[in-house]
């Protein structure tokens, strides 16, 4: 989410933040990443099948909580 418009449609006009993107930041393929604008949030959602079940024996991250950390290597142009 952007605190401001401006900086929403900086990020969105750039082309960066995109499922190609995101499959490379998470090593999966790009055919399995969902991809959505929310214009009316002013923020991105990026969606993948998780390996493991949510709550399942092995699941690290019980609600993904960690998983934006990649994210912050991101640079907007």
């Amino acid at each position: 989410m952007f605190p401001s418009e401006e900086n929403y449609l900086r990020a969105k006009r750039s082309g960066v933040l995109n499922a190609d993107m995101f499959a490379t930041l998470y090593h999966c393929s790009p055919d399995k990443v969902r991809f959505f604008e929310c214009d009316n949030a002013r923020a991105f959602k990026f969606s993948i099948p998780r390996v493991i079940f949510q709550g399942d024996l092995g699941d690290a991250d019980l609600h993904g909580g960690q998983q934006f950390v990649p994210l912050t290597e991101i640079e907007i142009p």
